[in-house]
């Protein structure tokens, strides 16, 4: 294939002058490796290489069925043949896996492990000798730098509070793509009973009610507890949320705030009404998808593309009436603005990957990875090979119908898992593009804005890191303080538990620790905003 330059002038982001770059050394975290100044490769791919690379690929976030090899993948050949790099994958399906990997103390080149939840966070990572410190050898990444200093919010949710970089991230690379998860209900049924979409919580239970009583709904209102929680839907009416957020510069924990004992009042109250699926404990996915498809249920909450765009094809040979449309996350007064709604920092944790410190070859590892933010390597990633899974049309790369209509019947995201990445995560920015035509309803595009249509962004506390002293603290806490509120959740709304004795849960959240639970956060949060 034609040779392409990483980028036209590596001296114009050079490692001297960026800002990128402040505080790195001359030596790697790790002791045993002196980082390199002498470019061995060139500035072109392919790459003439004859190190074999291999890598550790998070099975879940790669959305394929029935691969055994990933190496064997259009997808991955493409990267081959365009980078010039040999590479060895393993693919592991769970993270039991991964923490076997990690404790054989034998690490493969480079991998997607999710290290900014790592106990102590990614500097303990790199001082526990499982990856490297990437600031000595972002000379040989200058397509990620050049994101990156374009991007300033990104680049400081890349690095740690004294300016490591420790992976390739997974960046949604535009608004667009972080609002994706809210409220919904059956439209054809609420033009039945000539009601509106409703916008306040009194005109949800107006709704519920009535799909309860004139559709005879077993499940009016349906939804998995984690999905309710994170996408803060009904909470938010009261000013809170589930959960860490932060509010005019101080950060929150929702369970111990005031407003969280109306929110649970008020599901404690629908459920005994029979407006909650009266199986909300133990409810999965796969109930919540045949409440749906059987018309148990008329409102729901869940993803755009998982859920809506699902349920909408799923239905089509069923009920050809069926017509969902997307809710604005409630507020207890009309027209007030909610602050609260699903919303996720643009730079992930998952899909991300490290550079082992057994990598033998870091500048290959850089070169590689780096591909994935070049120009070229962003069209792949996101669309894959133009004139096979996507043509472009009038500048728009367009899906073809080998992704759109599969003639072998696969699903839209396997289809998409064969040829590229953009529903999996991984170390690239993902584009808008695929999200437009991954959620092409009108429907779809329509609940995008909707749920986009509040304060969220204001309230969402950014990609912090906290440090190994502040992790262990934190460690003590967390895992009792979720299991708690997670309990008490459930209890109080099922009633087995009285409101009478919400006091009582407060004090059992200052015993856990909550306070220092939420103080810990504030001083991470603050020394995030002065890097």
């Amino acid at each position: 294939m034609k040779r392409k330059s990483l980028i036209a002038a590596l001296t114009a982001l050079s490692l001297i002058g960026t800002g990128i770059l402040t505080g790195c050394g001359e030596k790697d975290t790790d002791t045993n490796r002196t980082a390199s100044t002498e470019q061995k490769y060139g500035d072109t791919y392919p790459i003439e290489a004859s190190t074999t690379l291999t890598y550790w690929v998070d099975f879940p976030n790669q959305s394929t069925t029935g691969v055994t090899n990933f190496a064997d993948l259009p997808f991955y050949k493409a990267v081959k043949e365009n980078t010039g790099i040999d590479v060895k994958f393993t693919h592991p399906s769970s993270a039991e896996q991964n923490n076997m990997m990690l404790a054989s103390g034998e690490y493969p080149d480079i991998m997607e492990v999710d290290f900014y939840n790592h106990p102590g966070g990614p500097n303990k990572a790199i001082s526990d000798g499982y990856i490297i410190a990437l600031n000595d050898y972002m000379q040989y990444a200058p397509n990620l730098r050049k994101y990156l200093e374009e991007h300033p919010e990104a680049d400081k949710m890349c690095k740690t509070d004294d300016g490591t970089y420790y992976a390739f991230p997974f960046i949604r690379g535009d608004k667009s793509l972080i609002v994706f998860c809210g409220p919904m209900l059956r439209q054809d049924w609420l033009d039945e009973l000539n009601l509106e979409v409703p916008t306040t919580l009194d005109e949800w239970h107006t709704v519920l009610t009535a799909f309860k009583n004139e559709k005879g709904a077993d499940a009016p209102l349906s939804f998995l507890v984690d999905t309710l929680k994170s996408s803060t839907t009904f909470a938010g009416a009261f000013g809170v949320r589930s959960g860490l957020y932060v509010e005019d510069g101080v950060v929150k924990y929702g369970e111990a705030e005031p407003g969280y004992k109306d929110f649970i009042a008020t599901m404690r109250q629908w459920y005994s009404e029979g407006l909650i699926d009266k199986n909300v404990a133990t409810l999965d996915s796969k109930i919540l998808d045949s409440n749906v498809l059987d018309g148990k249920t008329g409102a729901m909450i869940g993803n755009v593309g998982g859920s809506m765009g699902k349920w909408t094809e799923a239905m089509k040979s069923i009920d050809p009436e069926f017509k969902l449309v997307a809710a604005p996350y409630p507020s207890l007064n009309k027209g007030e603005r909610v602050k609260f709604g699903q919303y996720d920092n643009m730079v992930q944790s998952y899909g991300s990957a490290s550079i082992s410190s057994d990598c033998q070859d870091v500048e290959l590892a850089m070169r590689y990875l780096d591909y994935g933010y070049s120009e070229e390597g962003h069209m792949l990633f996101n669309f894959g090979e133009e004139g096979v899974s996507y043509n472009m049309v009038d500048g728009y790369p367009q899906y073809t119908d080998l992704i759109m209509n599969n003639p072998e019947g696969k699903s839209f995201t396997e289809a998409l898992g064969i040829y590229c990445r953009p529903n999996g995560a991984g170390p690239f920015v993902q584009d808008p593009r695929y999200m437009e035509q991954s959620a092409s309803l009108p429907e779809q595009q329509d609940a995008l804005q909707v749920w986009s249509d509040n304060d969220a962004e204001q309230t969402q506390l950014p990609r912090i890191i906290l440090t190994e002293e502040e992790s262990d603290r934190i460690a003590r806490i967390k895992s009792d303080l979720d299991t708690y509120t997670s309990e008490a959740f459930m209890s109080f709304i099922l009633g087995t538990m009285s409101l009478d004795d919400y006091d009582a849960y407060l004090n059992q959240l200052k015993t856990i620790g909550v306070d220092e639970y939420v103080q810990v956060y504030q001083d991470a949060y603050e020394r995030y905003q002065e890097r």
